[in-house]
């Protein structure tokens, strides 16, 4: 009788052994050969952004809550591109993904950090003002309440102001197997605004002169 007890309990532990492993393996699992949506904040210059953000307090919040603060923040609204399917699938990660455990402080000034939906944070050279204008891109002019309500431009894939297109990506990335595409980079940089010279026309006497002479 001891022994099958002994036996049961053995075969329970085994049991209760190999569900936990599952667990843990697809807590910390990364999705390997999967599309992920990635979504990027630049320092780039003028503008700064990530440095604006972390005077303003950001600092200190991890990047999914960065994310959160700022779609807070924004206004006009950026609910059409950080948009809460997004967050949702950000806020579900395994809450030991980078994006949970990673602050904003503990990058350099000068980065731009791609958020991705693997809970994946990387470093980064994609800058705002490549995509600004081109084709397929468009821009959101918000202002953010918690970082001085300084400009904060939103360059995004397809073609309404403040929707992004999720399935047409302003660029992409590979690391092993999965692919990276940048839906949206939000950046400090304010363009120059391009002044068309106004032609000056001569007066109709001054043009006969110089035709005639």
């Amino acid at each position: 009788m001891k022994s099958l007890c002994l036996k049961l309990l053995l075969s329970s532990f085994a049991f209760l052994l190999i569900l936990i492993t599952l667990a843990i393996n697809q807590a910390y699992s990364v999705e390997i050969g999967k599309t992920q949506n990635t979504f990027v904040i630049s320092d780039e210059e003028p503008g700064n952004l990530l440095s604006r953000l972390k005077n303003a307090g950001y600092g200190n919040y991890n990047l999914y809550q960065t994310l959160l603060q700022m779609q807070a923040d924004a206004s006009p609204s950026v609910a059409g591109i950080i948009t809460p399917a997004f967050l949702n699938t950000l806020a579900n990660c395994p809450t030991g993904s980078q994006i949970f455990t990673t602050m904003l402080n503990d990058f350099h000034s000068d980065s731009s950090l791609a958020v991705s939906t693997d809970g994946t944070v990387q470093t980064v050279k994609v800058y705002a003002k490549d995509y600004f204008n081109k084709t397929g891109a468009s821009t959101l002019l918000t202002s953010l309440s918690g970082a001085a309500a300084e400009d904060t431009n939103f360059v995004h894939s397809g073609f309404q102001p403040s929707i992004a297109e999720f399935n047409a990506p302003l660029m992409s990335w590979t690391v092993g197997n999965t692919k990276y595409n940048v839906f949206a980079i939000t950046s400090g940089f304010v363009p120059a605004q391009t002044v068309t010279p106004t032609p000056t026309k001569m007066p109709f006497m001054d043009q006969r002169r110089k035709k005639n002479g």
